[in-house]
């Protein structure tokens, strides 16, 4: 839980402030533009981590796992690079690269966090009074049952597929191409939900974890089936940007909805098998050690 909670207060602030495009010609176009708001969390957060590697070494002379090391800087990787230039930049011109964006989100950046479970460290980044003041928070008992349910399989398995479903409807996708502060949530609760529903299926790993990891396969693969096969494009901004690549808008969301649509049919594929194998060679966790 307190790494989730860490991650979370970190992004509270919005994170990706728009890319709604302002050029009129190709030559216009910057690829190289990032966003102040994004790189200041991501680097705040690597700071913060760094921080607790630093105290933790100091304290037990220790330096944590070097596999969670790995796993989050990885991770930490992968978010600078949905959120950073090119991708980010071109996202308001292309729709396939901003689904690119959301599908390294969803699948790349949230589980290595997950399996990096740098709550520890980041924890320890804080300075005490931060510390206490988190502990405390974390002793509420409303916010423990709503963390409890967010977390469980089932609540976690509604909350990503409402938020990838919800996101893709036209006005609201239009919404966030144009407005940075829709966009700003778009990403935030795309990453945040993805985090939750790895999380409950990975560290808590409840009956029936499986089966939400292939359902969850289904339905995000059928939406990208739908934006492949659709011969209209449901995403009015993107009508006039891709010519300045020299695609057809239809065939740009034909690109995005390939990109949802097999990617994430293989990694939760993928995640259902090894999550299978390991339940196989491990005793579920009992409530006392989660």
């Amino acid at each position: 839980m307190t790494w989730l909670m860490m991650l979370a207060l970190l992004w509270i602030v919005p994170s990706a402030w728009g890319h709604a495009p302002a050029a009129q010609t190709p030559d216009e176009i910057n690829l190289f533009a990032f966003d102040p708001w994004s790189w200041s969390l991501l680097i705040g957060s690597a700071l913060l981590y760094v921080r607790g590697l630093r105290r933790l070494r100091q304290r037990s002379g220790e330096i944590g796992r070097q596999r969670d090391l790995l796993l989050f800087c990885a991770g930490w990787l992968s978010l600078a690079m949905a959120l950073g230039p090119p991708l980010d930049p071109l996202g308001g011109y292309l729709f396939s690269a901003h689904m690119l964006q959301h599908e390294i989100l969803i699948l790349i950046s949230a589980p290595l966090l997950v399996l990096s479970r740098p709550g520890g460290l980041l924890l320890w980044g804080l300075p005490a009074s931060g510390r206490e003041g988190f502990k405390r928070l974390r002793r509420q008992r409303w916010l423990r049952a709503t963390w409890d349910g967010l977390t469980s399989a089932q609540g976690a398995w509604l909350l990503h597929a409402a938020v990838l479903w919800g996101w893709h409807l036209p006005a609201l996708f239009d919404a966030s191409v144009r407005n940075d502060a829709v966009h700003a949530l778009q990403h935030s609760s795309f990453f945040l939900s993805a985090l939750l529903f790895w999380w409950a299926l990975l560290q808590r790993r409840q009956a029936g974890a499986v089966l939400y990891l292939f359902t969850t396969a289904v339905h995000s693969s059928l939406l990208g089936a739908l934006l492949s096969f659709s011969p209209t494009v449901w995403y009015s901004p993107y009508l006039e940007t891709t010519r300045f690549f020299g695609l057809d808008p239809v065939d740009d969301q034909r690109l995005g909805g390939l990109i949802m649509w097999i990617p994430a049919g293989l990694v939760f594929l993928a995640a259902g098998l090894l999550l299978t194998a390991r339940c196989l060679r491990e005793p579920p966790l009992t409530e006392e050690s989660r």
